[in-house]
C-alpha cells in the first residue's frame, strides 16, 4: 500500500535510501506505510513512514546533522537554565549520516492542570527559541503536543532566518 510520488525515480531513490538507512542502523524489515508522509523536498522526495518490528519511524531523506544539534542544544539548555524545555526526538540514525531516521511520535493530551501550564511554558519557550533562530516552516504539521511538552518535529528550517547578511 505505498503511495505514489512524483516521479518513478523519486521513488526508487527513496526505496533505496531507506533500505540502507535501515541496514545501517540495525533496523530489521522495514514496511513502509506511507512513502509520500511529507510535502517533498530535495528535488521531489518525501518522508516515509515505516515499521520495524513493532515500533514506528520515519525515514528523512536528508542529513541528520540538524536534529542531533536541536537535540544537542535543547539538552544544554535545559542543563543550564534548569528550566523546563520543549522536548525533541533524537534520531536513531548516526550522527553523520546522510538520512535521518526517528521514532514516530503520536502526541498525547495532557493528563492534568500541572502538564498543561508546563506544556504552555514549554510552547513559550520554542516560540522564543525559533524566533530567535529566524525560524520559519513552524506550522501544526511541524509541532506535535506530547502530554507536558510541544515537539518540533521538523527542524531542517529551524536556521534557515539566519542569513550571512542577517548575522553581521
Amino acid at each position: 500500500n505505498m503511495k505514489k510520488q512524483s516521479t518513478p525515480l523519486a521513488q526508487n531513490i527513496q526505496q533505496s535510501g531507506l533500505l540502507f538507512a535501515c541496514a545501517q542502523t540495525c533496523l530489521q524489515n522495514p514496511i513502509v506505510v506511507d512513502n509520500a508522509f511529507s510535502d517533498p523536498h530535495n528535488g521531489g522526495q518525501c518522508a516515509a513512514l515505516f515499521e520495524s518490528g513493532n515500533r514506528k519511524f520515519i525515514y528523512k531523506p536528508r542529513s541528520a546533522r540538524a536534529d542531533f544539534a536541536w537535540a544537542d542544544f535543547l539538552d544544554e539548555m535545559a542543563s543550564v537554565l534548569k528550566t523546563p524545555l520543549p522536548r525533541t526526538v533524537r534520531p536513531v540514525s548516526e550522527r553523520n549520516a546522510e538520512y535521518t531516521i526517528v521514532p514516530f511520535l503520536d502526541g498525547a493530551e495532557a493528563q492534568n492542570e500541572n502538564e498543561v501550564r508546563l506544556f504552555y511554558e514549554r510552547w513559550g519557550s520554542l516560540l522564543a527559541l525559533c524566533v530567535l533562530l529566524g525560524s520559519t516552516d513552524m506550522h501544526s504539521e511541524n509541532v506535535i503536543a506530547d502530554g507536558d511538552s510541544p515537539v518540533l518535529v521538523d527542524v531542517e528550517t529551524l536556521l534557515s532566518g539566519i542569513t550571512p547578511d542577517k548575522a553581521e
